[in-house]
């Protein structure tokens, strides 16, 4: 009797326990999704060119992909004993797609046939649309609930249906229609369209079904054995590992505390801490939290990089602008400048790379400068507290990569002699760049496919299988084959830039045109590859104007590059960025220069400032 007593007693404290802990994580799982997933109603403002304006927007929790279904209202639904109207036979018109999203306003595109469309029409996000949930976990049916849930308005697939049917890898289905598809593993939760195109992501640790409980086993611990329950210093997870995943390692989280300083003089960086409302996913960030903004600084933004630039152990930050570059430190969370380098009459910059090619444990600054229709670059280096060109102008242009296993390596193109080619400006072999004394010379070409432009290439690996990512000529994101065939390529636009230099345009009367440069593409951790992203006007062969920035960092999957987390967004255009480690604290961050005012006709050059996103 004695045995049953302390085993009920056991019972029901472990379920008391379990239940303190697991019910509030079940609430806030199911809130969290039921607002970045659950039907807002919006109203079809006005036609703009092949797309429509609604009347939604960031504030309302809308991003890019969100899927909006045009209704008509239909014969209503009576109750037979009240009499009373409880609802309406509704007819999809249909399917919008929000491309762009914009203070006030959101772009959308229609998504296959449509009927006659006007201003004034009602549209639901993602009401009505099909959803399955594919569970690659083998515990997923409690978070199934819970999206059920959270989202009644979705045509859900039974469980046992959806697994029945599920393919045995993660991966977009031929001929299914549009709709929603989640994706439960040990990763965490993924919500993606039938395009296979990511639309939310939820860690293992927001999902309530990896929520650690208190067992039955613990609670039954001898005496003297400790008790880890939920939230106590034991249970925090190891620097680096997702609570409650599988150990893996290196999922970024923007760190918290106070909001950080706005850009100004000094740009004193915030004080690290917790946040529960950590992680690199947009729709988890709305502040301006984690994110430490150097001073305001004159000048268009082409780069910015971070190494041992003295030889003391220790990383400076050089930022590169078209007319100057600028080195500092930052020091106990404040930004020191130490020297700069103006370009003068020599061009105007189109980029920088740091690599130590000479072997003395001193990163070089590597720049490439344009004339009209011609190319120099030129090395800088820190020499006695000044900056100093080291050698001869070269003629062709320059970019730093990562291949492989190696370290980063100076590679090089020359300028195309085709004038009427506009979509390659940059032409024939890439090769890799040395250096001897006071001159870079041309060392052996690597192995691209041909017809490679140098700038928005990055070579990575998955599961062993060498393949290349690479942003073309309209911003469209590519996954390429050693040989040069297209495996994949995006529907949105990434990338975009600014930095451009004039060429003559090949045809009679000697006018000329802008060639412009596409951003670097970098690996990331975890297999991923880091991609910026600039939104606005891309549309003007002669003027680009962004407004609005964030860095992506993609996987591929196999069949396509799949966003694994993102940057929150600035209001501004990103002029280059870096993963390393700015501040000298061993570990690395995200690194970006941004300009966030353009200047214009009496207002110089506009202004750019250095943010820097901890990683941990």
């Amino acid at each position: 009797m004695c045995r049953r007593s302390e085993w009920i007693k056991t019972a029901v404290l472990t379920l008391a326990v379990t239940l303190l802990f697991v019910l509030p994580a079940f609430a806030g799982f199911k809130e969290d999704v039921a607002r970045d997933l659950g039907v807002k109603t919006a109203t079809l403002v006005a036609p703009a060119g092949s797309e429509w304006l609604i009347d939604l927007d960031a504030a309302s929790g809308v991003q890019a992909g969100d899927l909006f279904v045009v209704v008509t209202k239909g014969s209503p639904v009576v109750h037979p004993v009240t009499k009373k109207v409880i609802g309406s036979i509704d007819e999809t018109r249909a399917l919008l797609r929000v491309t762009k999203v914009k203070a006030g306003y959101s772009y959308a595109t229609v998504v296959g046939a449509a009927g006659d469309l006007k201003a004034g029409d009602e549209a639901r996000r993602f009401a009505g649309l099909p959803a399955l949930f594919w569970d690659y976990s083998g515990d997923g049916e409690g978070v199934f609930t819970q999206l059920q849930g959270a989202l009644p308005e979705l045509h859900w697939q039974s469980y046992a249906a959806a697994q029945a049917g599920k393919p045995d890898q993660p991966r977009p289905v031929p001929n299914m229609e549009p709709g929603l598809i989640f994706v439960f593993n040990d990763k965490g939760l993924g919500v993606k369209d039938q395009a296979f195109q990511p639309l939310r992501f939820y860690r293992p640790d927001q999902v309530s079904g990896k929520v650690a409980v208190v067992t039955a086993a613990a609670m039954a611990a001898p005496a003297g054995a400790s008790i880890v329950t939920p939230g106590s210093p034991a249970a925090a997870p190891t620097p680096g590992t997702l609570p409650g995943g599988s150990g893996s390692t290196w999922m970024p989280k923007i760190f918290g505390g106070a909001s950080s300083s706005p850009p100004g003089p000094g740009g004193v960086l915030a004080g690290s801490g917790s946040s529960s409302r950590g992680g690199l996913i947009v729709s988890q960030m709305d502040s301006r939290e984690g994110v430490w903004y150097g001073p305001r600084m004159e000048g268009k933004p082409v780069g910015v990089e971070v190494g041992d630039l003295d030889g003391d152990g220790k990383n400076e930050v050089a930022l590169g602008f078209r007319d100057r570059v600028v080195v500092s430190r930052i020091v106990a969370g404040k930004f020191e400048p130490m020297a700069d380098y103006s370009f003068g009459s020599a061009g105007a910059a189109l980029n920088l790379e740091g690599v130590d090619l000479d072997g003395n444990g001193r990163m070089e600054l590597y720049i490439t400068l344009a004339l009209v229709n011609d190319l120099r670059s030129i090395a800088i280096e820190l020499q006695g507290g000044q900056l100093a060109a080291v050698v001869k102008p070269a003629p062709y242009f320059l970019r730093k990569m990562k291949l492989g296993d190696q370290d980063h390596v100076l590679l090089g193109q020359d300028l195309n002699q085709d004038l009427k080619n506009y979509n390659q400006d940059l032409a024939g072999p890439i090769f890799r760049v040395t250096r001897s004394g006071d001159h870079l010379e041309r060392g052996a070409p690597v192995d691209f496919p041909k017809g490679m432009s140098l700038p928005g290439l990055q070579p990575f690996e998955t599961t062993g299988r060498p393949l290349i990512a690479r942003l073309n000529i309209n911003d469209k994101l590519q996954v390429l084959e050693p040989a040069g065939g297209v495996l994949w390529e995006s529907s949105d636009y990434f990338g975009g830039s600014e930095t451009s230099f004039e060429r003559p345009d090949g045809l009679p009367g000697g006018a000329t045109r802008y060639a412009f440069i596409s951003p670097r593409l970098e690996p990331g951790p975890e297999g991923t590859v880091l991609v910026p992203v600039n939104e606005g006007n891309r549309n003007f062969s002669a003027f680009r104007s962004f407004n609005s920035s964030h860095l992506k960092a993609v996987a591929y999957d196999g069949y396509s590059l799949v966003e694994r987390w993102r940057t929150k967004p600035q209001g501004g255009y990103m002029g280059d960025f870096r993963m390393a480690d700015a501040d000298n604290d061993g570990a690395p961050e995200i690194v970006m220069l941004v300009m966030f005012s353009h200047g214009g006709l009496g207002y110089g050059d506009g202004s750019s400032a250095l943010l820097i996103y901890e990683m941990q």
